[in-house]
């Protein structure tokens, strides 16, 4: 048997016209690599071949069965960083989703998996690591209570309740949804905060903005909105809002709906993001103002605090474009 070019474990591969396709366990399944970068992949470090790993599976989370593996991709996987620990925790919940555990599941390292290959395989090709790490976090998740290995975690593994809500919660989040939809007032003077931040500053972490008032439906406009936070990744909250005169005095009029979709996001185990124009940060409802809101004041500051907060928090979609490259909504 051929080996992976990138792993250099055991792999079927074949010509596939001025390509060869890879299907190797330790990168979850198959992808393809033009003849022209094959070259380079010799000359990745390995932490530079992980990250390339963790960009095929990332491809194939977001609908991309067969990743294609070009010269620039090669080049591009230099500049990729390494997955930081919270990052590599979500992931391990995210791979063991297609098993379905429920109370009482347990499962061992060698155990075979539907993609192919083991536990092992799946779990390294995902995290970013190789066995020797994926013992010793396997070892940090058990101390932190989220699994308990038997024999050292040699033996089978099963999850703890805490494990078992953390699935629930990741469950409810929609953690492979390139959708991000944002609550916000729709009043008239927002349509500009919207084209030239909201949207494109969501489009440059690689994450497709969704507002609820651009949807067509028959359904009772709750349930929709109830149906597309479901189906997001993260929610955008901003709690700018406008004014009425209540006897000569302008008087904020807090838009409830915002309230009540971050409120429901959070209770999915969703990434929430807060944010609120400066002239209207006073106006907060109390039970907010605990959390950290990116206080703008013009299009062009909260588009680049919007995408920084993005990749800080949620991180950015593979092939996303990058800071102030998205595009912007028409007029």
């Amino acid at each position: 048997m051929a080996s992976c070019p990138i792993t250099g474990e055991n792999a079927q591969v074949e010509a596939d016209g001025d390509a060869e396709l890879i299907n190797s366990a330790r990168t979850n399944g198959r992808y393809r690599v033009s003849r022209t970068a094959i070259p380079m992949l010799a000359a990745l470090t390995v932490a530079e071949r992980m990250r390339l790993v963790t960009w095929i599976v990332n491809q194939r989370r977001f609908g991309e069965g067969v990743p294609e593996i070009s010269s620039e991709t090669v080049r591009a996987a230099k500049a990729l960083p390494r997955m930081r620990t919270a990052a590599r925790r979500d992931r391990f919940f995210l791979a063991m989703m297609r098993a379905e555990p429920t109370p009482g599941f347990r499962f061992g390292l060698g155990e075979a998996v539907s993609e192919g290959g083991t536990y092992t395989d799946r779990l390294c090709a995902w995290l970013e690591c190789d066995p020797r790490d994926l013992s010793q976090f396997l070892k940090a998740l058990s101390d932190e209570g989220y699994l308990r290995l038997e024999d050292a975690g040699f033996g089978r593994i099963f999850f703890t309740t805490k494990g078992l809500e953390k699935l629930e919660a990741l469950e409810g989040a929609n953690p492979e949804s390139q959708q991000a939809f944002v609550a916000m007032w729709f009043g008239a003077e927002m349509n500009e905060p919207w084209r030239l931040a909201f949207a494109p500053g969501i489009r440059d972490a690689g994450f497709t903005p969704f507002r609820v008032d651009r949807k067509e439906h028959n359904n009772k406009i709750d349930d929709e909105i109830v149906a597309e936070i479901k189906r997001s990744r993260f929610l955008v909250a901003d709690f700018t809002c406008g004014a009425e005169d209540v006897k000569g005095k302008q008087v904020a009029v807090p838009r409830g709906g915002v309230y009540y979709e971050a409120g429901l996001a959070h209770g999915l185990g969703m990434e929430v993001i807060f944010s609120c124009r400066a002239d209207r940060i006073n106006d907060l409802h109390f039970d907010t103002r605990q959390f950290s809101h990116i206080v703008w004041n013009n299009p062009a500051e909260l588009r680049t605090a919007l995408y920084n907060r993005i990749a800080a928090t949620v991180k950015e979609a593979p092939g996303a474009p990058g800071r102030g490259k998205g595009s912007i909504d028409p007029a």
